[in-house]
């Protein structure tokens, strides 16, 4: 039996379904957040007033981690179903693009109005965001109990549009870093 049909025998546990609706809901205000700044560097006078989103999404996260730590724990010291090497390889991936990811945000954060670095460090952390989600839609697309038949359209839309948003920030980035 293949790893994916043996993890659908088992139903997940309320705290992974909980986690991977806060991990939807991040994605989906990182997808928008993304959007809606890549095309305000294409466009600066676009009206807004959905910052108070971003501090939605900072709450997210941290409640995110800590799920995803909880989980991490139970799962590595699970032993009616101890986890392989690779999914132990698998969750320490998660981790690292997770980590990456929230550096390149902080630094987002930080150098936000800065000129090139602005728009550097948002090239890095739209491709920090795709990396994760590559890592990570397989697991998420599962944790939501989506049918087989939905999971790899939503793994490839979502991590289509972030590469596209990725695209988008090379476009304005390399003009300048070229010139």
């Amino acid at each position: 039996m293949s790893g994916s049909e043996n993890d659908d025998r088992y139903p997940r546990s309320k705290l992974r379904t909980f986690g991977a609706w806060i991990a939807l809901a991040i994605t989906l205000l990182f997808l928008a957040h993304a959007c809606l700044g890549t095309l305000r560097q294409f466009w600066p006078n676009i009206p807004s007033s959905l910052e108070w989103l971003v501090w939605v999404g900072v709450g997210l996260i941290g409640v995110h981690v800590v799920l995803a730590g909880a989980t991490t724990y139970a799962m590595w010291t699970d032993t009616v179903r101890p986890p392989s090497e690779r999914k132990k390889q698998h969750q320490i991936k998660k981790w690292v693009t997770g980590g990456i990811l929230l550096l390149a945000a902080i630094f987002h954060q930080l150098w936000l109005g800065h000129g090139i670095w602005t728009q550097l460090i948002m090239a890095l952390t739209a491709v920090a965001l795709c990396v994760h989600l590559f890592t990570s839609m397989k697991s998420l697309t599962r944790d939501l109990g989506l049918s087989k038949a939905w999971r790899t359209p939503a793994r490839t839309f979502v991590i289509a549009l972030t590469v596209l948003i990725c695209l988008a920030l090379l476009v304005l980035v390399l003009p300048v870093l070229l010139g």
